[in-house]
């Protein structure tokens, strides 16, 4: 794979994404804060591969090409590192208006059964792949509840939140 983005078809203004990162240095001790970045994100012409491009203000940037699959990869990891990050914090409210949601909106989705848990939600987000969750019976209920009410027995236009 050509890693300096030479003849990969890439495009100006095709699905291209700048963005300037200004870091507060909040670094634990001992641990070197990142200086201030900019990253270009873009997606070549037929769609096959993605360049990062990252560069400390000032400096030459620094690229990466990645597939699908290893683009894949890395959000998976970006996730792990996340998940360990939050781990111990309390989720947030999510009956806040505050709260940012990444919603995939008619998507394919698929339910099955998910002993003993109760049941496995999965569905394809556009942004992330395919992903999904597991609810045990008690909340499973609760949404049956929810949408028994909501839309079978009082059809409504209604923003309710449950």
């Amino acid at each position: 794979m050509d890693t300096c983005g030479l003849a990969l078809g890439f495009q100006t203004g095709i699905k291209k994404r700048s963005v300037h990162v200004r870091l507060e240095p909040q670094s634990p001790a001992g641990v070197k804060a990142m200086p201030d970045f900019e990253m270009t994100i873009e997606v070549a012409q037929d769609r096959k591969v993605t360049a990062l491009e990252i560069a400390p203000l000032g400096q030459s940037p620094q690229r990466l090409v990645l597939a699908l699959d290893e683009l894949d990869k890395l959000i998976g990891e970006l996730g792990n590192a996340r998940s360990t990050m939050v781990e111990g914090q309390s989720p947030p409210n999510f009956e806040s208006d505050d709260v940012s949601i990444s919603v995939a909106a008619n998507t394919k989705w698929h339910i099955r059964a998910f002993p003993p848990a109760g049941a496995l939600f999965a569905f394809y987000h556009p942004k992330f792949g395919p992903v999904g969750f597991t609810l045990p019976i008690d909340q499973i209920a609760r949404i049956v509840s929810f949408l028994t009410e909501r839309f079978i027995l009082q059809p409504t236009k209604s923003g309710e939140k449950h």
